[in-house]
């Protein structure tokens, strides 16, 4: 899925992203990110018009300063904008703290809005990634360590759909074996608080 995103930026984004940014004459790192991240969330020629008025092209101001004071119209023009594009000011604030710490280089590691930008960080699976052993292949029950993957989120959301007030975490701990418990109790069979096979399947069949 990861791979099939990529491509799809790729293609869509990242591409027209570098084009655009090459025309102007944007080469560092965190002014290429700026105009991808335009280009992405939109309006990157309306801002740049704006930014041109304001400073002169990226020849006459120079880089830094014309990215800047792109990032300020950016951002005025958001905290203006419809009620569902203010909130994503946020964008241009993190932009703003990378310029005042001089990271046009991006160097890594970096944080980011309280989120580390690593070789460690980006080489592991997305927060909210649930992945592991296929579904069905296990009896889930409380061990140690703790099971987790993509098979106890999908039994945690099928039980979830039955009406069972269970967190879907994907993690197999005494909360979700007292969920499992109580819904066998009421299924009228036997309170194990373990998921075997069949019960997997069912519960993935209700997602």
């Amino acid at each position: 899925m990861r791979d099939t995103q990529d491509v799809f930026f790729d293609a869509r984004y990242w591409k027209p992203a570098a084009r655009a940014a090459e025309r102007v004459g944007i080469a560092t790192p965190l002014g290429m990110a700026v105009v991808y991240d335009s280009t992405v969330h939109g309006s990157w020629e309306m801002i740049r018009d704006r930014t041109n008025a304001a400073c002169g092209t990226v020849a006459a101001a120079g880089e830094q300063k014309w990215i800047s004071q792109y990032v300020t119209e950016r951002r005025a023009w958001l905290a203006g904008a419809r009620a569902d594009l203010r909130p994503t000011v946020y964008r241009m604030d993190a932009f703003r703290r990378l310029i005042e710490l001089d990271a046009w280089s991006l160097s890594l590691p970096l944080v980011v809005r309280d989120a580390e930008i690593s070789l460690a960080s980006l080489a592991a699976n997305p927060r909210g990634c649930y992945d592991g052993p296929a579904p069905g292949s296990r009896v889930l029950a409380v061990e140690s360590p703790l099971e987790r993957g993509l098979d106890v989120r999908l039994l945690q959301l099928g039980l979830s759909r039955r009406g069972v007030d269970v967190r879907a975490d994907g993690i197999f701990g005494q909360g979700c074996a007292k969920c499992v418990r109580d819904f066998q109790t009421g299924q009228g069979q036997p309170a194990t608080g373990s998921a075997d096979i069949s019960m997997i399947a069912a519960q993935i069949a209700a997602v």
